[in-house]
């Protein structure tokens, strides 16, 4: 089972800037086990949005709806206590 070679999750640049109705996939990453970062399956994390500024579907893709901030955590969903939380910036 490839959820329990994960470490951790990472996110990756650290954060994301959207201009208002921009989509991009949220840049999460697997750290392995063994120190590698991977390409995540992303339909093994849940997700949820803070803030109305960014929305986030089942798949990891943010929307964003309007200017303001918002924070995007990624689950795994196998193991909750393995997290990534991205913030997010929108623009007008």
């Amino acid at each position: 089972d490839v959820t329990q070679s994960i470490e951790s999750l990472a996110v990756i640049g650290g954060g994301m800037s959207l201009a208002v109705g921009q989509t991009a996939q949220l840049p999460v990453r697997f750290l392995m086990n063994d120190g590698t970062l991977a390409v995540p399956d992303y339909s093994l994390m849940s997700y949820a949005s803070s803030g109305a500024a960014a929305t986030v579907s089942t798949s990891g893709v943010v929307t964003a709806a309007s200017a303001g901030n918002a924070t995007v955590t990624a689950t795994l969903t196998a193991d909750n206590t393995k997290t990534a939380t991205v913030p997010v910036t929108v623009t007008a």
